[in-house]
């Protein structure tokens, strides 16, 4: 049943534009008829009911739809009925926002919030995913109050059939946020400021970090520093991607104390930050009791390359019971392939040898990380108009690019970060893991351009510093 009820939700894409009437509409008793064909539809009904069912709820949406205000109307009216009664019906009340959206789009924004608001979004979450979706597809910043209400959830999560892809949080969120580029930072920032609700705040923070809005870092720091707050994985996790200098010891000091859930959340946002400083508080958990534990201080080891912290990665694959676990980290850290060194014949190797080995990938990764545009420099204009060009097309590299994506990222600077947002949102409309490749290039491109602003190493390093000019402020 919720299979057919997301796949026809999807289908209903007619627009349907609401008109000014002479007289109040009407609720005949036919659109009363088509409101109680919504209410108390099971989560799942039996196999030889599914049809039937959904085809009287198909009709039910028609005829509503083609009612336009006065389906608004009755469907408003249940509501409060349900509300005054204290009676919980989220699968109609999700329904009727949908049905309500297609009625008058952006002029019904308020009332499709307001319905979100008094239900759980979970029932089912395809309602209200791509009522949101349509909404903010083409960046409209009325969308916004409606990608606010569903920042309080994390739960739900839509599979896309033609791309056997099953969206998650917060993956559902940037699909749904990126659409509005630059637009997305100023509300973000509101929800920080104003929100109490711990789930929205660690959306609104995962958000902000991925678009590096520094503006946020005292906010966010201030959540992290407090063990109560319901949001501080969240925020630990921002500190993780922005990698700034000032935040490795709240980083690295969170960890002792942590439910296991948390602390292999805090070893990947460790991992990212880069910093070799963090291997010798990692080593110990390679034996934590907690497989994603184990699993996550092993791959943070296979990131932040040092001798004594490979030593410990190839003894903890050794006694690691789950096989998952070894296969996938089988051929040791990836960043000997800047060397050409197989995992195999580096364990051979003396303990010089190998500090040699990991000193020489270690200074060709970090030119990765270094703007070094190949053949001719883009002036601003052409830069600006390579990335203009991808938010035309909606993709980096097509036919009609005159530069490729890798020149032009190389040459970006802090001033193209609301550009590139923009760009990135483009992306995003896409709604395929397809465009999650394309994403993750730029997304890369801000880690390195943002990073480069207030620390001296934006990549991996011996110790997070900041530039000569930061210090002391």
């Amino acid at each position: 049943m919720k299979h057919k009820l997301v796949a026809l939700f999807a289908c209903v894409t007619l627009a349907f534009p609401l008109t000014a009437q002479q007289s109040a509409p009407v609720v005949t008793e036919e659109l009363r008829r088509a409101v109680a064909e919504l209410r108390n539809v099971p989560e799942d009904l039996p196999e030889e009911e599914i049809e039937e069912r959904t085809t009287r709820i198909d009709a039910a949406w028609d005829t509503l739809i083609a009612a336009k205000d006065a389906g608004v109307v009755a469907l408003l009216e249940e509501a409060a009925k349900l509300d005054a009664a204290k009676e919980q019906d989220d699968r109609f009340k999700l329904g009727a926002a949908a049905v309500i959206w297609q009625i008058g789009h952006f002029d019904r924004v308020a009332e499709v919030a307001r319905l979100w608001h008094s239900a759980q979004l979970l029932n089912p979450y395809a309602y209200v995913f791509y009522t949101a979706l349509e909404a903010a597809s083409d960046g409209d910043e009325r969308a916004l109050p409606l990608l606010t209400e569903l920042l309080r959830d994390q739960k739900g999560d839509v599979f896309l059939e033609m791309h056997s892809m099953d969206v998650t949080w917060p993956e559902t969120h940037r699909f749904l946020w990126g659409p509005m580029g630059r637009k997305a930072v100023p509300a973000l920032e509101k929800v920080l400021e104003t929100e109490k609700d711990p789930v929205a705040l660690s959306s609104a923070i995962t958000l902000l970090a991925s678009c590096f809005d520094t503006a946020a870092l005292p906010r966010i720091r201030a959540i992290a520093r407090d063990r109560e707050h319901g949001a501080r994985i969240a925020a630990l996790g921002a500190l993780g991607t922005f990698g700034h200098p000032d935040d490795f010891e709240l980083l690295v000091g969170a960890l002792p104390g942590l439910e296991a859930q948390d602390c292999a959340k805090v070893l990947l946002f460790l991992a990212y930050y880069e910093d070799v400083r963090a291997v010798p508080h990692i080593v110990p958990l390679t034996k934590h009791a907690d497989l994603d534990v184990r699993r996550n201080a092993i791959g943070a080891l296979s990131r932040l390359v040092t001798v004594d912290g490979l030593e410990a990665f190839a003894e903890a694959l050794k006694s690691e019971k789950d096989a998952e676990t070894r296969r996938a980290f089988q051929s040791g850290p990836s960043i000997l392939r800047q060397v050409s060194v197989k995992w195999k014949d580096y364990v051979q190797l003396d303990r010089d040898a190998r500090q040699k080995t990991l000193d020489s990938a270690r200074a060709k990764d970090a030119l990765s990380w270094k703007p070094t545009p190949e053949g001719k420099a883009l002036s601003r204009d052409e830069l600006e108009g390579a990335i203009r060009h991808w938010i035309e097309a909606g993709r980096l590299n097509d036919d009609e690019s005159k530069f490729e994506a890798s020149h032009v990222l190389s040459q970006v600077t802090p001033a193209d970060l609301p550009l590139l947002l923009d760009a990135r949102g483009r992306l995003y409309r896409r709604l395929s893991d397809e465009c999650l490749y394309e994403v993750f290039e730029i997304d890369e491109t801000l880690v390195r351009v943002m990073r480069a602003t207030y620390r001296r190493e934006p990549g991996l390093c011996d110790q997070a510093q900041p530039l000569e000019s930061k210090q002391g402020k």
